[in-house]
């Protein structure tokens, strides 16, 4: 639940959502949905309100913090903030996941690689090989990429700023099927 909270952007934002909901915002452009969706993760500062998950105060210090505790976010520019364009698709389905990987102390490159080929074929990316470049992909596969990644932490909350944006129709529709299946699956989603 999300109790009057205000950024620079966005006045008393109040809401709650449930486990396998799908909540859209809505708005011109410029009206403070992306503000809100950064400011849940973290992403920029609130001045007041409270965000509460389970039931428990939460404020995250970042969006790294927002995700070991269930908050992942997709951002809707994938080209500046989604895909790390000099790193191949492997890699970019892992950015900033290897604590998912490591036991003991010890990285474990096969269950990462494992996690790969599992990623490509539960989120339909279409690619040669997943050590090509990740801006060889289209549009709509990098974007698949990085809801991929988005994902892999199974969150209990994730928000996904405009996930179709700039993508072809067939791509929009498996993004669509996927967001579905997450909610279905219990995951909690913004739009």
């Amino acid at each position: 639940a999300v109790q009057n909270l205000a950024t620079d952007m966005v006045r008393n934002l109040s809401f709650e959502l449930h486990k396998g909901e799908i909540l859209g915002f809505s708005g011109l452009v410029g009206s403070g949905r992306s503000d809100a969706a950064f400011a849940l993760c973290s992403m920029v500062p609130i001045r007041h309100g409270k965000i509460t998950l389970d039931d428990k105060l939460v404020r995250f210090r970042n969006p790294r913090d927002a995700k070991k505790n269930g908050v992942s976010i997709v951002p809707e520019d994938r080209k500046n903030q989604g895909i790390v364009p000099n790193l191949d698709v492997h890699e970019n389905l892992h950015v900033g996941h290897n604590e998912l990987f490591s036991r003991s102390g010890m990285f474990n490159r096969q269950l990462v690689w494992k996690s790969s080929r599992e990623l490509v074929r539960r989120f339909g990316i279409k690619l040669s090989s997943l050590g090509q470049s990740i801006t060889t992909l289209s549009g709509g596969n990098q974007q698949k990429v990085v809801l991929a990644r988005g994902v892999e932490v199974n969150p209990a909350v994730l928000i996904l700023d405009e996930p179709t944006r700039g993508i072809d129709v067939g791509a929009k529709e498996e993004i669509h099927q996927i967001i579905i299946e997450l909610a279905k699956s219990g995951t909690a989603i913004i739009l």
